[in-house]
This record gives structure tokens, sequence and C-alpha cells, in this order.
């Protein structure tokens, strides 16, 4: 990738490396276990019991009701973690009003939430999980079948690894200054747009996927992005769409396959490089008003 904005320098990387730290050390690396339901219950009681640096790791089953409906790491951190991964334990909102999971008091990135499937929050909630003035690392979850947003974010800049956010109403949107790093990531099959990004958003999508999602697969709005070695195919309208976007850069994607333009550009002018787009209907590129993209 050619040299980028220096906004883009040095979060990513830091973000990242404790996404990576918190995926690979072991919980008996912590301060101290917590375990769900052993030592307490529910998740949110674990929670409030928990110190900086603990650990709560949840046994498989599927958590319902008080104290697993609403969850607000209160500012923690903490690693919050299934014991077998998504498959085996699932968060499951029951479109119970207000239910999903918070980061609301300036979490960072040893905030931790790993390897659940989170489910079935309501469109009255701000979104499954709710990022707010935080930057916690969300890694190997499976956040899907919610009503609203799969994932939201304001002011914030979550490291979002491995997961997969799918057949949500939209997948991830993302407003004022946030700036998610989201890599190895499949935002598929939602049934509005894949990932948004509006408002001074500058997102980094590394190694992602965002296919068979309703409308767009990406959007970004007035902001930057930067996104590299991404699939971006079979979306129900554009693949890429840019709205008054100076600064925006492509590279190593294959964007193919959407049913209408490729990359769709309005007042936007992105830097494209080493790029496949091809089989889009509505033109590989789409330029409108003072568009002017670089192909490199």
């Amino acid at each position: 990738m050619r040299d980028i904005n220096d906004r883009f320098r040095g979060k990513p990387i830091c973000l990242l490396a404790l996404a990576v730290i918190g995926l690979l050390l072991p919980c008996n690396a912590y301060a101290a276990d917590i375990f769900v339901p052993q030592d307490h219950a529910t998740i949110q009681e674990a929670i409030d019991a928990a110190q900086e640096n603990d650990c709560i790791r949840v046994a498989d089953g599927t958590y319902t009701g008080d104290g697993n409906n609403s969850i607000d790491f209160k500012g923690k951190a903490i690693t919050l973690r299934s014991e077998n991964g998504p498959g085996n334990c699932i968060i499951d909102f029951e479109h119970v009003e207000g239910s999903g999971i918070s980061f609301v008091n300036d979490e960072g990135g040893a905030s931790i939430l790993n390897g659940f499937s989170i489910i079935r929050a309501p469109s009255s909630s701000r979104a499954a999980i709710y990022c707010e003035n935080s930057s916690p690392a969300i890694i190997d979850c499976n956040i899907s079948r919610n009503s609203g947003a799969g994932m939201s974010c304001v002011m914030s800049s979550p490291a979002i690894t491995d997961c997969s956010i799918a057949a949500n109403f939209y997948g991830i949107t993302c407003l004022g200054q946030s700036s998610p790093v989201i890599t190895g990531t499949s935002i598929s099959m939602n049934y509005y747009y894949g990932a948004q990004f509006e408002d001074g958003c500058s997102p980094v999508l590394t190694d992602c996927v965002a296919q068979n999602n309703g409308n767009s697969g990406i959007r970004a709005i007035r902001s930057e992005i930067q996104i590299s070695s991404t699939r971006i195919t079979n979306n129900g309208n554009n693949g890429i769409y840019f709205s008054d976007t100076p600064t925006a850069f492509i590279d190593d994607c294959d964007i193919s396959g959407n049913r209408w333009a490729g990359v769709y550009c309005d007042s936007s002018s992105p830097e494209i490089s080493k790029c496949m787009v091809s089989d889009n209907p509505g033109n590989a590129i789409a330029c409108h008003n003072t568009s002017n993209p670089r192909i490199v």
C-alpha cells in the first residue's frame, strides 16, 4: 500500500496489537479467573465483581434473561471470553427492549470480548454491540440475526478481528470520528448495507469480506477510509459507495458481481490500486459531481 494520510498511522497497528495479545494470552496470564455460571450466575454479575485485568470465562450454553440481556463493561480493562468459541456460547437478547452489549465508559484495547454468538437484539436497541467514546477489542464473535445494527460506533475506535457480522438489518454503522480497525471479518447477508462510516470516520479494513448485503457492501460518507485485501462481491447495490469522501485508498481488492457499480463516487476521489473490478452491470467505476478517482 502506498504511503497514506498521517491519520491512519500508528493507531491501527496499536489497536491490532492489543487485539492479538487478547487472542493469544491464556486466561491464567490474567490477574484472576472468574467463571460463569460457577462463580456468578450471570455475565453482568461477573463483570460487576471483576477487577482490572481479570478474565471472565463463560461456559458453553445459551445466556438469556436479566443479567445477560443488558451487558455493560463499565469501563473495566477485563476479558470476557467463552470457554469454547462462538459455536458453543450464545448471548441471546430475545428481542428484549434495551438489550445489548455496551462499551460507553472509555474502554480501551484491554477491554476484550472474545468468542461469542450474539443474537436477537431488538431494533429499539442502539445495536447488539454499542461503542461510544471507547476502543475495545472484539474478537472471534458471530454477530447475527439482530433487528437493528450488529455493531454501532460513535466516536470510537474498536479493533474488530476475525468476526462474522451477518443477517442483521445493518451490519456495522459508525458515526462521528470513529476509527475502527476491522481485520479478517466477514460482513455478509445484512438486510441493508454491510458497513457504513459517516461524518469524520477513518476506518481501516484488511482481509475482510463484504458480500451479499441488500444494499452496498461498504459506504463512506464524509469520511476517510482504507480498504485492502478485501472481497466486496454480490451486493444488492454498489460494491463501495463514496459520498463527499476526498481521501480513500482501495488496494488489492476484488470488487465484482455487485448489482450496480463496483465503485460509486459522488464528490469523491479515491485512489484505487491493484484491484479486480469486474461484472458490475452499472459500471466498474461510476463518477458524479466532480469525482476524480485515481487508478494506479
